[in-house]
């Protein structure tokens, strides 16, 4: 027995149609998932927990929770947040909050009100997320994200929609993709502008990278991470990458194990060295060939120093070039830097030494490495005070002794320098160059260890030099009378390979390249096909930055006089307008053709053109008037166009009355407008 339609209930309109709840749950997982990584696993279970009750509540096996079990999650929640994170305000705190606030929603949400509210945080969740990541793959999970929240809002506004979810997706696509040409002309036009209010970016933490200080060890751990540095595109061809050595800072101070910048931040001369040189300093840069120019985008450090090719050569735009070589930023850098550069790498540096600097780099602990010391001293005295045969004869030594380069060395304790030279013998680069400035200063020679990195991957396909922290690298300078400081790399006499190719083939026969991140797409270079798809990802990668995330406001003013003439607000106000009018106009004219009425068949075309040809003979067909009945007329008041109007009748019925196949419309169609062609 049926029921009939008037005895059902009639739906509820604040209720959520169910097919517009699936979009709405799918909608809250996905724009949580970018946030997952950097939330506590206590978050991770909730959301497994919220999502399953819903789910539950979907399918009717269970109710919605009462009131004091949501008050006892909310007060837990952020009971939590608290203890986590000693506040409840912040960038990690405040988005913490919201996706708990968020989840937590989905076990309250029963109405329209409700699911408007979500949609709306899902938006808020979804601009937090970019906060963190602006990559090209997390932008295009947003996008993904907001594809389906679209698609939600459409499913809770079209009504013919809400029972074919697929529907409602290609809606919500179709009004994305009228939307890109607005976003586009806004992006370029729309003047960048101050924010009115700002918040800590997530790269005023700190991270992994270089530090102010430095012990043996530290550089080696760097070479397990595959994090990405900077990327550097030069203005013709790539030096080779034996000439990569990337300054960071320049480490003067040695208490015994470790090396820095300097030993308190009270100590006169750290103003001294951070200051710009003088004009006198200035004039003893000299650059011996040719020097090459580039361009360095620099990821997130929460660290001030830059990084250069020596020797920078000429003032860099939104940087300080300090009295000891170092590039520095005004202010830590917190978000994505971009700095054009022009540097020589043969070159004369500081000819002359003056007595403050000399002290600080001749400086020594006062007591220890008595081996080193005496084995300095009389090394010196056999080269007979000639430093840079000093400097060759122990690159000699590291060269052709049994010295071996290893990124896992002994540990060294008490004398450390001692140790190294002549028990263990084995390190890494910051060992070797240590031990260098060491023996260099014990002889009286001032010397510096320089920390930085060194190559760097080239990508062939656009000319950029990706360096990561794994291309981390020290070596030592020495001041040298009549040449100035001088470079000296002990790590090219032990491990040439590390120099000439990189830190992957130097490590091979080790097999310790990144083995603690066993998924880096890094560690299978020589697989051919994930290598170049690597690539290719990394090239993408770099147009993304380079033209959308690095579009600041000095690049888009450029684009103005480019463009414009003059950047000046009205004509950019006149050529907002115009653009914004022109793209209206043709979303508008794109629209009204899309929703035009359908074209006909080719049989129905046929049929029209063969009624208008009878209206100008004065037979016009009547509203109502089906095609037999005028067929019929026709015959009774045009005899002569009987047979012709019998034949073009009875092919329009049978196609779209009874045979309604394509081939058969088609083959109809074309012999009627030739019957039509002779009336």
């Amino acid at each position: 027995m049926f029921t009939s339609s008037s005895a059902m209930p009639a739906l509820n309109p604040h209720q959520i149609p169910r097919t517009a709840l699936f979009w709405l749950l799918a909608c809250q997982v996905l724009v949580v998932v970018p946030h997952l990584g950097r939330l506590p696993l206590w978050v991770l279970a909730l959301v497994v927990v919220c999502v399953s009750w819903r789910l539950m509540i979907f399918t009717g096996r269970s109710g919605y929770p009462p009131l004091w079990v949501k008050s006892v999650m909310l007060l837990s929640a952020v009971a939590a947040i608290q203890w986590r994170y000693h506040t409840l305000v912040g960038l990690d705190a405040g988005g913490c909050l919201l996706v708990v606030a968020f989840v937590l929603k989905l076990l309250e949400m029963k109405s329209l009100r409700d699911a408007y509210l979500v949609i709306f945080l899902s938006c808020f969740v979804v601009v937090i997320s970019l906060l963190y990541d602006q990559t090209l793959v997390s932008t295009s999970l947003a996008f993904i994200n907001l594809l389906l929240i679209v698609a939600a809002a459409v499913g809770l506004n079209q009504g013919g929609l809400q029972e074919r979810p697929l529907a409602a997706v290609r809606k919500a696509g179709s009004m994305l993709l009228q939307a890109i040409p607005l976003a586009l002309v806004l992006f370029v036009l729309v003047p960048r502008v101050p924010p009115l209010w700002s918040v800590e970016p997530p790269g005023s933490q700190a991270r992994t990278g270089l530090s102010d200080s430095m012990a043996p060890g530290d550089i080696a751990e760097l070479t397990q991470s595959d994090e990405l540095v900077f990327r550097a595109t030069f203005e013709g061809e790539v030096p080779p990458k034996r000439r990569l050595y990337w300054r960071g800072l320049n480490l003067s101070h040695f208490d015994g194990h470790r090396w820095s910048q300097l030993p308190a931040a009270n100590d006169s001369r750290r103003h001294q060295l951070n200051a710009p040189p003088r004009a006198a300093v200035l004039s003893e840069r000299e650059a011996l060939g040719t020097e090459v120019a580039y361009r360095i985008m620099q990821e997130p450090t929460g660290r001030a120093w830059l990084f250069s090719l020596d020797m920078v050569s000429a003032p860099v735009r939104g940087a300080i070039l300090t009295r000891d070589s170092r590039l520095m930023a005004p202010e830590a850098v917190k978000q994505r830097y971009s700095y054009q550069l022009r540097s020589a790498l043969d070159y004369r540096l500081d000819l002359e030494l003056p007595n403050w600097m000399r002290e600080l780099y001749l400086q020594l602990p006062e007591s220890g490495d008595l081996r080193a010391r005496e084995f300095a001293r009389a090394l010196y005295r056999e080269v007979e005070g000639d430093g840079a045969q000093f400097v060759r004869r122990i690159m000699q030594r590291f060269n052709q002794q049994q010295y071996f380069y290893t990124l896992r060395p002994p540990r060294l304790q008490g004398d450390s320098i001692d140790q190294f030279l002549f028990e263990s013998r084995r390190g890494f680069c910051a060992h070797y160059a240590g031990a260098l400035v060491f023996l260099a200063r014990a002889a009286g020679i001032p010397a510096r260890v320089v920390a930085g990195y060194q190559g760097g991957e080239v990508n062939a396909e656009v000319g950029v030099v990706q360096v990561r922290q794994f291309d981390a690298h020290a070596w030592a300078e020495v001041w040298l009378p009549g040449a100035g400081w001088v470079r000296a790399d002990p790590t090219a006499a032990v491990a040439p390979d590390r120099i000439e190719e990189s830190l992957q083939q130097a490590m091979a026969s080790e097999g310790s390249f990144l083995e603690d991140e066993p998924f880096s797409a890094l560690r299978y270079q020589n697989i051919p096909l994930l290598n170049r798809l690597r690539l290719q990802l990394d090239m993408l990668e770099y147009y993304w930055h380079l033209n959308v995330l690095d579009f600041d406001q000095t690049r888009q003013q450029g684009f103005w006089q480019e463009w414009l003439g003059s950047a000046d607000i009205g004509r950019v106000a006149i050529a907002l307008l115009a653009a914004a009018a022109i793209t209206l106009g043709v979303l508008g004219g794109w629209g009204w053709w899309v929703q035009r009425q359908p074209a006909p068949d080719p049989v129905t075309a046929a049929y029209q053109r063969f009624c208008r040809r009878m209206e100008r003979q004065g037979l016009a067909r009547s509203v109502g008037e089906g095609p037999l009945d005028f067929m019929r007329r026709v015959q009774l008041q045009r005899p002569v166009l009987a047979r012709a109007v019998q034949r073009v009748t009875s092919l329009y019925v049978e196609a779209r009355y009874i045979t309604a196949e394509p081939v058969v419309m088609q083959r109809n169609a074309k012999e009627m407008r030739r019957i039509i062609r002779s009336l």
